[in-house]
């Protein structure tokens, strides 16, 4: 079969003033090839297009020695992307390509997304060499290079997220004390980590309220009766505190199963209440978790569709609140990483957990990761359901990335009270302890 230049085609369609079906049919080239020729060579020689509904999703960008390819058709390799382009491969060098089968409802024929990505090879840039330059390191100078290289802004981005809190109580009927299902020890330690840290966001990754009171799951203890009262009162202000510490930092609350609790409790037993909202916030509903503890008062993020809520710290990470408890140590991780092509950052299993794996692509390997980030509740049997003997461990994670890739994802650990973060020791605050005992009221 004969080829044919992008420049070629154009100018034989031109010159014939025909469709590019029927040059597709002249020239014995499939309708992708030919699309694809003529949409390159228009593209880089700056000619108008006039796009139909019928051609097929093309997107080209060339900058910085970088040339990317978005294309729908029904291309489905290399050779064929390369031909249909007519791209210079002494010039261009592969850096990815990715085919995805591409599921229409209003198309009957196989189509494909691809995805790929060039380099211009070394012999093509022409950047000027930059002379090297002697320097003799005086005191003077030594001290001017460690101030740059401390202020130097690689653009990364901080997010910490927090797992399993259980806000929540069982009142002790001889004492009156409310014995607290959360520890506010643990909490003490995320909170100065988060201070230290300053991250630009901070995920509450769902289970923050235990709702034990609104649970259909057991028997519900006497104790357990009129707590809700009090567990909304100190998880908004541990969230409060959060805010204060860093007041720069976008919040988020993913809602877990026990959160979910109160809405299948009041769609079951209270169904004229299930869709009531305020007056004056009609988006919020009465009942929802975001209005009982402000969340949206005080500018919190809510993500309530759990299982599926998830939020994207990049386009390869996301934090959800899980699904998946298997029971021995180490395999939650690796049945979450088994499911998904993207990082995964989760609680539920209430573990400090990573596993990893390669997945396989025109770009080379890239590690896919499933980190489960502890839990910030009590360990000693107190919260309901578990046991002095649970395979628990108090911790929180932190993820360094920008917008498109997470480079660093770190599982910390949290132990009598205290954590390793950044070559430090850090230490948990008694005054925080006690100022959150003091929120609590007697109802």
């Amino acid at each position: 079969m004969q080829k044919y230049t992008g420049k070629e085609l154009y100018e034989m369609q031109v010159r014939n003033n025909i469709s590019e079906y029927e040059l597709a049919r002249r020239t014995g080239l499939s309708r992708s090839v030919v699309h694809g020729a003529l949409y390159y060579y228009k593209k880089k020689h700056g000619i108008r297009m006039a796009k139909s509904p019928s051609e097929p999703d093309t997107v080209i960008k060339e900058s910085d020695g970088e040339l990317t390819i978005s294309h729908t058709s029904r291309i489905q390799s290399l050779e064929e992307l390369i031909e249909a382009f007519d791209i210079d491969t002494e010039k261009w060098k592969v850096k990815s390509f990715i085919a995805e089968k591409w599921d229409s409802a209003t198309n009957e024929l196989e189509k494909f997304l691809i995805r790929a990505s060039f380099v211009e090879r070394k012999e093509f840039t022409n950047k000027p060499i930059t002379p090297i330059e002697v320097v003799i390191e005086t005191e003077a100078t030594a001290k001017t290079e460690k101030t740059v290289e401390k202020t130097v802004d690689r653009g990364l981005n901080r997010t910490m997220a927090l797992f399993d809190m259980h806000v929540g109580f069982a009142r002790d009927f001889r004492s009156g004390e409310l014995v607290p299902f959360h520890s506010r020890e643990a909490l003490s330690v995320a909170l100065e980590i988060a201070t230290l840290s300053q991250p630009d966001t901070i995920v509450f990754g769902g289970d923050l309220l235990d709702m034990s009171e609104w649970s259909e799951k057991f028997i519900l203890e006497p104790g357990f009766y009129f707590t809700t009262q009090n567990a909304l009162i100190e998880c908004a202000w541990w969230i409060g505190k959060f805010k204060q510490r860093c007041p720069n930092a976008e919040l988020v609350m993913l809602a877990g199963n026990h959160e979910k609790r109160l809405q299948i409790l009041v769609t079951k037993r209270l169904i004229a209440m299930a869709m009531l909202t305020p007056a004056d916030d009609p988006d919020v509903p009465l009942t929802s978790i975001d209005n009982l503890l402000g969340l949206s008062r005080m500018g919190v993020r809510y993500i309530d569709e759990y299982p599926d809520g998830v939020y994207f710290v990049a386009k390869d990470t996301i934090i959800e609140h899980g699904s998946i408890a298997r029971a021995r140590p180490g395999m939650t991780a690796s049945a979450v990483v088994d499911q998904r092509n993207f990082n995964v950052i989760f609680g539920h299993k209430h573990t400090l957990e990573m596993a990893s794996k390669n997945v396989e692509s025109w770009g080379g390997n890239k590690v896919v990761r499933a980190v489960c980030g502890g839990c910030l509740c009590r360990l000693d049997g107190t919260v309901p359901g578990s046991n002095r003997h649970s395979q628990w461990q108090n911790g929180v994670a932190e993820i360094i990335h920008d917008n498109e890739t997470a480079y660093a994802i770190n599982p910390i650990l949290i132990e009598n009270g205290n954590a390793i973060y950044n070559g430090k020791m850090i230490s948990g605050s008694e005054v925080t302890v006690q100022q959150a005992k003091r929120v609590l009221r007697n109802f």
